[in-house]
């Protein structure tokens, strides 16, 4: 009886499989139990009370880098999330055990509408056809350096 069973070509690979499979479970759970990093408790608190939406406005590359330069001590102003605004920054500030800074709204200063409507063509560019480059020339083929130069790949 249990060498038909381990003769069946469809049983016996469904057991090795099932073997190789728990192995590498028991692995990954030992590997995981040993190798874990301990974060800062404050890290999560901070994380969970930020927006979330990762704009970089803060002058961090998302809301988890803002979080962690708080939580470890290397940023000092609780004030810097734009996008969250006054009740973020309280937020942050009441679980840090800090005073609330206040937050100044900042507004986008649009210099020209950079389209051929509004500007024109300063010079031919006829370099290669990536916006670094181009820019890199006198800020650009465009009368608006603050503008797209129409190359696509800039973003």
């Amino acid at each position: 009886m249990i060498l038909s069973l381990l003769t069946n070509p469809i049983l016996l690979p469904a057991l090795i499989g099932a073997g190789v499979s728990l192995a590498a479970g028991i692995v990954i759970l030992l590997v995981f139990r040993f190798f874990r990093v301990d974060t800062n408790p404050m890290l999560k608190r901070i994380e969970d009370v930020l927006p979330g939406i990762n704009c970089g406005g803060c002058g961090y590359s998302g809301c988890a880098a803002y979080a962690t330069a708080l939580a470890d001590g290397s940023e000092p102003l609780t004030t810097l999330c734009t996008a969250g605004g006054q009740d973020t920054a309280t937020a942050v500030a009441k679980v840090m055990g800090l005073e609330a800074g206040v937050v100044i709204p900042t507004v986008a200063n649009v210099f020209c509408q950079g389209t051929g409507r509004h500007t024109h063509k300063r010079y031919d560019y006829t370099g290669p056809k990536h916006c670094a480059e181009a820019a890199g020339l006198f800020s650009g083929p465009n009368s608006c350096t603050f503008g797209c130069l129409g190359f696509g790949d800039c973003v």
